[in-house]
């Protein structure tokens, strides 16, 4: 058994865009500022899953500098890494979005069903849950608007 524990933020800024979270794109008040599509969702489970099986973490795996991948699918970009790792079984994952600004409730069962569809497990298998800093983020930890998160994945 092997546990793998993932982390990403991303800034928000205050232009009305699209958000993508487990593939899930949304109409918000905030866009992502990222070099991918931002998909923190994915980008959490691939720093989960890379070291783990290839050793290496996701900036040394993608690149922000390589300019031929602005704006990328970052839901291929983890089924790509679980390819490479040899389809390890993942067993279950558990995901916590922090934000004051964006709502995860309305979109959790379909992020849910893209993320065991990527892994060929059922989405009883994924947890997934949203958390408020209160307004702590925005006034006192990083003056402005922004979106983390941490996962978990328990494979064999």
């Amino acid at each position: 058994m092997r546990i793998g524990l993932g982390f990403d933020s991303h800034f928000l800024k205050c232009k009305r865009g699209i958000i993508t979270l487990g593939g899930v794109k949304i109409q918000s008040k905030f866009s992502v500022v990222a070099h991918s599509d931002g998909d923190v969702i994915a980008h959490a489970l691939i720093d989960a899953i890379a070291p783990l099986y290839l050793g290496s973490s996701i900036g040394e795996l993608y690149s922000d500098k390589d300019e031929s991948a602005r704006g990328s699918d970052s839901m291929k970009r983890l089924k790509d890494v679980y390819v490479k790792a040899s389809s390890p079984e993942i067993i279950n994952i558990d995901i916590v979005v922090q934000t004051d600004d964006v709502y995860i409730a309305s979109i959790a069962d379909a992020i849910k069903r893209n993320i065991a569809c990527c892994f060929g497990i059922e989405p009883s298998a994924v947890g997934i849950k949203g958390k408020t800093l209160e307004g702590l983020g925005a006034r006192w930890l990083w003056r402005g608007h922004s979106i983390r998160v941490y996962a978990v994945v328990l494979a064999r």
